[in-house]
């Protein structure tokens, strides 16, 4: 793999791609930030779900620096955020994803 690619490639490595954590990573790099927390369920078999300690701990062990929150209106699971804070690394970012999907699509068939 090269050289720019190495770190989204580290990102990703441990998780498996049908995981929310992986979906949730993958948009925070790609996007620059994700709500992390939603809810699951039906009735009285609801409950909020939340991911955010988990994203910010893969952010913070790429030494990306990062700012979370909430901005539902009465602190609501479902408003939980991740954002990523450097520009620079944002800019990077969106032009290294699109050509790393592409190599791995090319390296499927």
């Amino acid at each position: 793999m090269k050289k720019k690619y190495t770190l989204f490639a580290e990102a990703i490595s441990g998780l498996r791609r049908n995981t929310v954590d992986y979906r949730m990573l993958y948009s925070i790099l790609r996007y620059g930030s994700v709500y992390t927390g939603y809810y699951t369920g039906r009735g009285r078999f609801t409950r909020a779900v939340d991911n955010t300690i988990s994203i910010c701990n893969y952010l913070k062990h790429l030494s990306i620096s990062y700012k979370r929150g909430n901005d539902s209106p009465r602190g609501g699971v479902s408003g939980n955020y991740v954002q990523v804070t450097s520009p620079a690394f944002l800019k990077k970012l969106k032009k290294m994803v699109p050509v790393y999907e592409a190599e791995e699509k090319k390296n499927e068939r």
